[in-house]
C-alpha cells in the first residue's frame, strides 16, 4: 500500500508536500524462508503473493511495483530459487527491498462481510 498519491514522477507526495518513495507493508505479511530453523533476515522481506501483485500471474519472472506510486519494490520469480544475502534459498520468490518499504503492525484496510 502506498504512502502517496502521485504517480507522475515515480513518488508520491505525503500531505506535508515531501516527496514519498517508500511504500508499506502490513505485519500480516512476514518474512518466509524455506526452512524452519533459518533466522529471520532484515536484508530482504520474503512474502506470499499479495492482492496487488497483478503480473505475477502473466510472468513467470519480473519486478514487482507500488500500485499508487509505481516505485519498484521487490521482484519475484515462480522459476528459480532466490537466494538471501544470510544464505536461505527461497522458492518461488516474492520479496521486497526494506529500504523501498515501511513494515506497519497497524491494520489500516479492514473488509468486514457479512
Amino acid at each position: 500500500m502506498a504512502t502517496g498519491s502521485s504517480a507522475v514522477d515515480g513518488g508520491g507526495v505525503n500531505d506535508l508536500g515531501e516527496k514519498v518513495r517508500r511504500c508499506s507493508i502490513g505485519s500480516e505479511h512476514s518474512n518466509r524462508s524455506s526452512e524452519k530453523d533459518t533466522p529471520m533476515c532484515n536484508k530482504i522481506f520474503f512474502i506470499e503473493p499479495l492482492a496487488w501483485m497483478t503480473d505475477i500471474y502473466r510472468n513467470t519472472q519480473g519486478r514487482l511495483y507500488c500500485p499508487k506510486c509505481t516505485v519498484k519494490l521487490g521482484s519475484f520469480n515462480w522459476v528459480m530459487a532466490t537466494k538471501c544475502p544470510c544464505g536461505a534459498e527461497i522458492f518461488p520468490a516474492f520479496y521486497l527491498v526494506p529500504s523501498k518499504t515501511e513494515y506497519s503492525t497497524v491494520v489500516q484496510n479492514v473488509q468486514v462481510t457479512v
